[in-house]
């Protein structure tokens, strides 16, 4: 299950670092044909936000399943160990749930927005682009974290330690 969750992991940031690029490039396009040649691109925005946005939303269940995300912690840690090992599971309950409802609402807007269309990115790709097709990052990126924070109160993964990993680091060095 491990290599599986790895490969889905390496899998997202893999899609979301192709995207973050492509919004980088994006907006060097914009840039480089505003100021240089007064000729300023519709899409490259648009283009920008879309991959940005899904970017994120791709890269956020890699968080969770790593515990890589911004967590207040003090409360938790001045907790005897026995504790931590049962609020812990329940915080990622409750953020499980909590990204259920928000994917669940997501989804709803969903229809709203498919009537409407991203306008630079239509004319962009010549065929017309929903904007639901931006807001579908929503519900997908809450699936996504549900599914892998889940896996993560069946199998627990421990909490990075940076402390270790700089030592393990800098003994492989030697």
């Amino acid at each position: 299950m491990k290599r599986i969750s790895n490969l889905v992991a390496n899998t997202l940031l893999f899609v979301a670092g192709v995207l973050i690029t492509i919004s980088t490039v994006s907006l060097l396009i914009q840039v480089v044909s505003r100021y240089f040649f007064n000729a300023p691109t519709v899409w490259s925005e648009e283009l920008a936000i879309f991959c940005f946005v899904w970017s994120t939303m791709l890269a956020v269940p890699v968080a969770f399943l790593r515990r890589e995300h911004i967590v207040i912690d003090f409360a938790v840690n001045a907790l005897p160990k026995g504790l931590q090992r049962l609020v812990n599971p329940l915080t990622d309950l409750i953020c499980a749930v909590t990204l259920g409802v928000i994917g669940f609402f997501a989804v709803r807007l969903l229809e709203a927005a498919d009537r409407q269309s991203l306008s630079g990115l239509t004319m962009l790709f010549k065929s017309t682009i929903p904007l639901s097709s931006l807001y579908l990052a929503i519900p997908v990126g809450c699936a996504l974290s549900v599914v892998l924070i889940l896996y993560r109160i069946v199998a627990p993964i421990p909490a990075p330690d940076p402390v270790a990993e700089a030592i393990t680091s800098a003994e492989t060095e030697v």
